[in-house]
């Protein structure tokens, strides 16, 4: 571990590294987060970045690295870093539903309590409605539907603020399950890596998150006909809910650990990634290869040096 905490401290100061050599220490780092599986969703802007540019170059380390690099170090030098393996001390079991819609510009996430098997008409419930000036990330590309996952994410994310207490310090680790009927998003939670955007910054959040109430939430994909009453709060239909058990939520009031600060850095990551790719050029026939690939990798290291 304090092989691991140098490397991070050098990276966090240092102008230009060797793409090479900086690969094989995020090996190593890799290594360290299989066992702290909280702070594997903070090596998506290492692996974003080197999957951008050309091997062999000496490059500058975009913000986004920056900013991950920061948050590691600081977590392992300054805290007692430790992940508790025994099982759980309590396992609330589903503790509830959440959905997520958008459509054109209407973008609203939702969720139920359903602990201990509660029907809708007695279980607590929220419904939230996002806008462009409360959420601008989810309408970045101009269609709300192209972050569905990420919105799907953050409902849940929501749900377990809002519906889960959380442990308390030396009780151990609580255990409980969620639904969603975004299968992908289940797959995501389990493997706590993703490099896309805004995807990613949500599941840094949520990993965040889940160490602060040291919980570990299992999230379950259900079919969509299972998750009805979640996809109605998300259509605005309360009819099968109690009104006076509404949480009456609001986007601004939420503080999030980590989500609005690594936001536009990792922003800024994947337009210069997208960028790099978008101007590269087409498969030419063999005889220019090797030309073409020289030109590549000329191209990528002049765009994503630059950050």
């Amino acid at each position: 571990m304090q092989w691991i905490v140098r490397w991070l401290s050098e990276h966090c100061e240092v102008k230009v590294v060797q793409v090479d050599v900086f690969r094989r220490g995020l090996g190593r780092l890799t290594f360290v987060v299989l066992v702290l599986p909280f702070y594997k969703p903070f090596l998506a802007p290492f692996y974003a970045w080197l999957a951008a540019v050309p091997a062999g170059s000496s490059l500058r380390l975009p913000d986004a690295v920056l900013f991950a690099a920061k948050y590691l170090h600081n977590r392992f030098a300054w805290a007692q870093v430790s992940y508790n393996c025994k099982s759980p001390t309590l396992d609330l079991g589903e503790v509830f539903r959440t959905d997520a819609k958008a459509e054109g510009h209407v973008v609203t996430i939702g969720g139920w309590e359903c602990r201990c098997n509660t029907p809708p008409q007695q279980a607590r419930w929220f419904s939230l409605r996002l806008t462009p000036d409360t959420a601008p990330w989810a309408f970045d590309k101009g269609e709300p539907f192209r972050a569905i996952a990420s919105l799907e994410l953050l409902g849940t994310l929501v749900a377990l603020k809002v519906f889960v207490s959380g442990s308390t310090p030396g009780t151990g680790v609580v255990s409980l399950a969620a639904s969603t009927d975004n299968q992908g998003n289940e797959h995501l939670l389990n493997k706590l890596l993703c490099t896309k955007f805004p995807l990613n910054c949500w599941l840094a959040e949520f990993a965040a998150e889940m160490e602060s109430r040291q919980v570990h939430l299992r999230l379950k994909w259900l079919q969509r006909d299972s998750n009805q009453e979640a996809d109605d709060l998300t259509n605005e239909d309360f009819a099968k809910f109690d009104a006076d058990k509404r949480l009456h939520v609001l986007f601004c009031d939420f503080k999030w650990h980590v989500f609005d600060e690594m936001l536009p850095f990792a922003k800024s990551l994947h337009e210069a990634a997208s960028k790099s790719r978008r101007v590269l050029l087409p498969r030419l026939p063999a005889r220019n290869a090797a030309h073409s690939s020289a030109k590549r990798r000329r191209t990528s290291a002049s765009l994503l040096g630059a950050w």
